[in-house]
């Protein structure tokens, strides 16, 4: 984590200069928040899931772990979350998986390491599209992309400053702002299908996402990790939710809100964000440039899935093997064995019908995808040369 020397300067610039950091409206305090009547409040019996110690960073000064639902420096969000809502829960997992997710009214991200694979990314954006509420709190440097965001440039700031007024997460139940305080804050360089709610040096770096006729569920994206902890560096830097009523705040209010999500819908499928098995295929073994004519669909296309001293063709299950932009399935519903190059491993041969396979002019490759008998799944690309274009 960055080491920011103004940091110290700011924050004590701001406690001096309350009118120019903090609004002159009462907010809540420590020990309980100011309610606004009308708006959302944090629902009862709330669970809020997180990455637990063995995925969370650690406070490089500080020594404190940054897992959400342990660590010291989250000590009073939890505080604060607690006296709004006496019954939330909190957890945390070494891994996004359907069953974490499952548990979670709220899934937070933190500081963490190593960072999130391919299969969790996936498995967070479903969990938002079925219902599920999420909020992410880092800097975002070494972040992946994320439900259609990009990560930009880092600034050296100390404010985020409010362009959207009207936003549930800054005039809620919990209190209104025109600004929050944060560390060394990355923007966003691509917002996806986001609404803007606070900008740092003039780019967007705090993003409110609504459901919408695609995605039943709602999230909130901040391009700093400081601005809902105390003490991550230890004396008195970064004490950012103790010394700033807007940021307790902002953290009350953007967990009502996120509560007011509807929740994962029973049975959602995440079968489509588990890694596959990869696997070395031949397009129409023992030539080289694998010709595809186009123009004759009735054509049939062999394809042999290699074997290895790691993967045993005899484990694929031929029902689930499809082939080509088009998924076409075997022909004959099975596929057959042979040591197809000789190595002294079998490899399993397949059929398709040209036409059932998508393969259309312009094409380059294809690719082959199953399961195994064990429900995992393997994927092989090979490449083409498609005839009958003219």
């Amino acid at each position: 984590m960055p080491d920011i020397p103004l940091r110290r300067a700011l924050i004590t610039l701001c406690v001096i200069a309350t009118a120019a950091c903090e609004e002159s409206r009462p907010s809540p305090s420590l020990t309980g928040p100011e309610l606004h009547p009308l708006a959302a409040v944090i629902p009862s019996g709330v669970t809020v899931q997180s990455f637990d110690a063995s995925r969370a960073l650690v406070g490089h000064v500080s020594g404190h772990s940054f897992a959400f639902a342990t660590g010291q420096p989250y000590a009073l969000a939890r505080q604060l979350l607690t006296g709004a809502a006496p019954d939330i829960q909190f957890l945390g997992t070494p891994e996004v998986t359907p069953a974490a997710l499952e548990q979670a009214d709220i899934f937070f991200i933190g500081p963490i390491s190593p960072g999130m694979s391919e299969a969790e990314i996936c498995r967070l954006e479903t969990y938002v599209e079925h219902g599920g509420a999420l909020i992410e709190a880092r800097n975002l440097g070494t972040r992946p992309e994320l439900l259609g965001t990009v990560p930009g440039d880092p600034f050296q700031t100390a404010i985020i400053h409010i362009v959207d007024a009207a936003s549930e997460l800054v005039s809620g139940s919990y209190g209104s702002f025109t600004n929050v305080q944060v560390g060394f804050a990355y923007p966003f360089a691509q917002i996806g299908e986001a609404d803007v709610v606070g900008t740092g040096a003039g780019d967007p770096a705090l993003l409110q996402l609504h459901s919408s006729a695609q995605r039943a569920g709602r999230a909130v994206l901040i391009g700093d990790e400081e601005v809902f902890m105390t003490g991550s560096f230890g004396g008195e830097r970064a004490n950012t939710l103790d010394i700033f009523s807007q940021n307790r705040s902002f953290l009350l209010n953007a967990f009502a809100w996120l509560g007011q999500a509807p929740g994962l819908a029973a049975g959602t499928d995440f079968s489509h964000c588990e890694p596959f098995i990869p696997v070395t295929i031949d397009i129409k073994p023992g030539g080289d440039d694998n010709p595809v004519n186009a123009a004759a669909p009735r054509t049939v296309i062999p394809v042999a899935v290699f074997g290895a001293e790691d993967f045993d063709v005899a484990a694929i299950d031929p029902s689930t093997v499809a082939f080509g932009p088009g998924g076409a399935t075997e022909i004959h519903g099975r596929g057959h064995t042979e040591d197809v190059d000789g190595d002294g491993w079998a490899d399993m041969v397949f059929h398709f019908r040209t036409g059932e396979t998508g393969i259309a002019c312009g094409d380059t490759h294809a690719t082959l995808t199953g399961e195994l008998l064990d429900g995992r799944s393997f994927r092989g690309s090979d490449a083409v040369r498609v005839l009958g274009c003219g």
